[in-house]
């Protein structure tokens, strides 16, 4: 898995800091970016091969980004929602969105690199 690219979305500087560390330290290089109206750019640009993305963003929420970028053809990288809210209700934005599935934040770093792992085997 060494050498995937991950392109992290949230609002927090910390959680991007923190999550962009223990990225890093998996093995993955990592692109951050606080403004989820940068994403569709930021996924031709970079060519991430996983997006984690907050959902609970003041500008746009992440699913609704998730479901822009899923009804492009061209875009066809797995996107994992990332936030706090309760499970079930991040299976249903993972749904209604087209996003690949869910996270919630955790500050376990064997975790997020573990399902980061499993998404990047697994694919779109």
């Amino acid at each position: 898995m060494h050498g995937k690219k991950i392109l992290l979305v949230d609002d927090s500087d910390v959680v991007l800091e923190a999550n962009r560390i223990a990225l890093e330290d998996g093995g993955y290089a990592v692109v951050t970016v606080d403004n989820p109206f940068s994403v569709p750019y930021l996924l031709r640009k970079e060519k991430p091969d996983l997006v984690l993305l907050d959902v609970n963003m003041p500008t746009m929420a992440g699913d609704l980004v998730a479901r822009i970028v899923s009804s492009h053809p061209l875009q066809r990288v797995p996107i994992i929602l990332y936030s706090t809210l309760p499970e079930a209700e991040l299976a249903e934005r993972v749904k209604s969105s087209g996003a690949t599935g869910f996270l919630r934040k955790t500050s376990d770093r064997t975790q997020l690199l573990e399902r980061v792992k499993g998404w990047l085997t697994a694919g779109p």
